[in-house]
């Protein structure tokens, strides 16, 4: 498993949470896009505030003024959303909602992820504690709905993930492409009840240069069916070190900033 991990730059992982349940969880996201945008901004807090990237919330990014011209809407969920907004829960109910469907997934790819690095301590020495011995673990569950795009275009070009693990849980349909370098990119597909595990940019730091930080991107394979007003959504969970180096943007999505 730790030779695919090293080789492939990502390994699947058993996952507990059903896809209807994911399923169901993502129709809430997308009734959440819904709301107005005053509703959407509210819950904005960072969990680690010294990191770049450790937001919780929603966020709307656009790419079109940088090389290519990604667009998307995403949700940061954290288990703490309940506790440091409880009013604000009770008085919108779609948001509630949402924040009740995500919180089992999130604990889900939290205890997945934990799981593995204790069952392989010997190669991964102490990073389970540098990651998860905290009250309010770096752990961002992304919920992400991209913007249409003609088939062949970049609907995520080509990046690191800014912290120290990924774990891919669920996608509308392909288009992630994971591999070392950008020649090296290898469509890959979510196979029933499995999850994808790939290293983020300081993985290596943490652990050992054998391994590589997983290079990815994701692209539109079809054309849009013509009952969806997005192309594609995914599911995905990002683990970072407290106290992680905070890579800039710019070596994130720079493929030769890491060997």
């Amino acid at each position: 498993m730790l030779a695919t991990l090293k080789n492939n730059q990502y390994i699947p992982l058993d996952f507990p949470i059903p896809k209807e349940q994911v399923h169901a969880a993502v129709d809430s996201f997308m009734e959440f896009l819904r709301e107005p945008f005053e509703v959407k901004s509210e819950i904005s807090y960072l969990v680690n505030p010294t990191h770049r990237r450790s937001d919780i919330g929603y966020c709307f990014r656009s790419d079109k003024q940088r090389e290519g011209d990604d667009e998307k809407e995403y949700f940061h969920y954290h288990t703490t959303i309940r506790e440091r907004y409880p009013d604000f829960l009770h008085n919108h109910p779609v948001v509630k909602r949402f924040v009740e469907c995500a919180d089992p997934i999130w604990w889900a790819a939290h205890d997945t992820v934990k799981e593995f690095l204790q069952s392989h301590r010997e190669e991964f020495k102490d990073l389970d504690q540098k990651i998860f011995d905290f009250p309010e673990p770096h752990i961002q569950l992304r919920f992400l709905k991209y913007f249409y795009k003609n088939p062949g275009r970049e609907l995520a070009r080509g990046h690191y993930d800014a912290g120290t693990l990924t774990l891919a849980i669920a996608e509308s349909n392909p288009g992630l492409r994971i591999g070392r370098s950008k020649e090296s990119l290898v469509p890959v597909t979510h196979a029933s009840g499995k999850a994808l595990l790939m290293p983020g940019i300081d993985f290596p730091e943490h652990v050992s240069d054998a391994y590589s930080p997983a290079w990815h991107d994701v692209i539109q394979l079809e054309e849009q069916s013509t009952q969806d007003s997005f192309s594609r959504w995914a599911v995905v969970c990002f683990f970072t070190v407290k106290g992680a180096t905070s890579f800039s943007r710019e070596s994130t999505h720079t493929c030769e900033a890491v060997t």
